[in-house]
């Protein structure tokens, strides 16, 4: 199964499916290209944020929505990890972020 296909839900382990974007502790920002199978660096942001995104789950901007994960440990970028949905936070982005030279 590639990333097109995969839903943003697993009925059977009952999880949202996340994948990580920006590993933990890093401050380097690496979108999946849409037309290949590759991630590019895109940004590196103020702080060593942890996001990941939903598949599936095109916001306002028609990126999938952003999700914070709390992970004792990094994991890498593209990893695929089985979430549970403790908060909702609303949040609007001020400013898009520049490409990386």
């Amino acid at each position: 199964m590639n990333l097109e296909q995969l839903p943003a839900f697993d009925q059977e382990f009952g999880a949202i499916h996340v994948v990580l974007d920006t590993p933990k502790g890093s401050r380097n920002k690496f979108p999946r290209i849409k037309s290949g199978s590759f991630w590019k660096l895109l940004a590196c942001s103020p702080a060593g944020d942890d996001f990941r995104f939903i598949p599936k789950t095109p916001g306002g901007d028609r990126d999938p929505l952003n999700v914070l994960v709390l992970m004792d440990k990094p994991a890498f970028t593209g990893c695929l990890v089985h979430t549970r949905l403790i908060g909702v936070m609303a949040a609007k982005q001020s400013e898009r972020q520049n490409d990386a030279q």
